[in-house]
């Protein structure tokens, strides 16, 4: 079982390699621009709530952590033709973990970035791939 997992992450990481080299060479060609890898985006900012204490007498407001911030990490980010996009590589033979759904969720619904999801070589390497935004 071990071996396995070792082995899926691997081609995972493979494929994530190839993806930034293409991405990398549309960029010199001029087809995307500005980009950037593992990106961090704010999904959902902290909570906080205002808690009384007692300093040296005095009573004093301070703000208490309730909920830490939910964070997304995007593999690629770039543009084409003024357009931001946010690219996931994903394994689709596994199905997507309901955290990563929830994130993309959140990502959408507070931010309004809808995140486009790559899984296969094939797809990226039609020319007519990256005209167009999905």
């Amino acid at each position: 079982m071990g071996i396995f997992t070792i082995r899926r992450r691997f081609n995972i990481v493979k494929v994530r390699e190839e993806r930034e080299k293409f991405l990398r060479t549309m960029q010199d060609k001029g087809v995307v621009s500005n980009l950037r890898t593992k990106v961090r985006y704010e999904a959902l900012p902290a909570m906080y709530e205002d808690q009384t204490v007692i300093r040296r007498g005095k009573e004093v407001i301070k703000k208490k952590v309730v909920q830490r911030p939910v964070y997304f990490y995007a593999d690629f980010v770039y543009e084409v033709n003024g357009v931001q996009v946010v690219e996931e590589v994903k394994d689709t033979k596994k199905p997507f973990n309901s955290l990563y759904r929830l994130k993309k969720a959140m990502m959408n619904y507070f931010h309004g970035i809808k995140i486009v999801e790559i899984s296969e070589p094939t797809v990226w390497n039609n020319p007519n791939f990256n005209k167009q935004p999905r």
